[in-house]
C-alpha cells in the first residue's frame, strides 16, 4: 500500500497561494471545467468527472508514482473555497487528486472501471 498516499492532502489556495493540508474528503474536482465535459449542459457528478479523468488523461504513470512515493508536497493541487467554505475545488491537480482517490478508496469517488472489476472477481 502507498506511503500515506493521501493522509492530508497538500494544497495552495489560487489567491492567496497560501499552502495549507487538508483530509482528501474535502476536495472536488471543478465540475464547470469544460475539459471533463457536459451532457445536455449539465455539469457531470464527481464519479462521472472521476471516471471521465481516468478514461481520457490516464492516471496510471501518477498512480504508480503516489503509490511508490507518496504525494509530492512541492507540487500542490491547486484550489479554490467554494462558495460554502467548507470545501475546495481543485483547478490544477486533476490527475493527482484522481491518483488519490483511487489509492484511498473513497467509496464517494470510486470509478466505472473499479465497480465493473469488483463485480467481476
Amino acid at each position: 500500500m502507498a506511503k500515506n498516499a493521501t493522509a492530508g492532502i497538500a494544497h495552495s489556495l489560487v489567491d492567496n497561494k497560501q499552502v495549507t493540508y487538508v483530509e482528501l474528503a474535502q476536495l472536488d474536482f471543478d465540475a464547470g471545467n469544460p475539459r471533463f465535459g457536459r451532457t445536455a449542459d449539465a455539469p457531470r457528478s464527481q464519479t462521472e468527472i472521476l471516471d471521465f479523468i481516468v478514461n481520457e488523461f490516464s492516471v496510471d504513470d501518477v498512480l504508480s508514482s503516489i503509490a511508490v512515493n507518496g504525494f509530492f508536497v512541492a507540487e500542490p493541487l491547486i484550489c479554490r473555497e467554494q462558495d460554502t467554505g467548507s470545501r475546495l475545488t481543485v483547478v490544477e491537480g486533476n490527475r493527482r487528486l484522481a491518483a488519490c482517490l483511487i489509492l484511498a478508496n473513497d467509496p464517494g469517488h470510486v470509478t466505472n472501471r473499479e465497480k465493473s472489476n469488483s463485480s467481476n472477481g
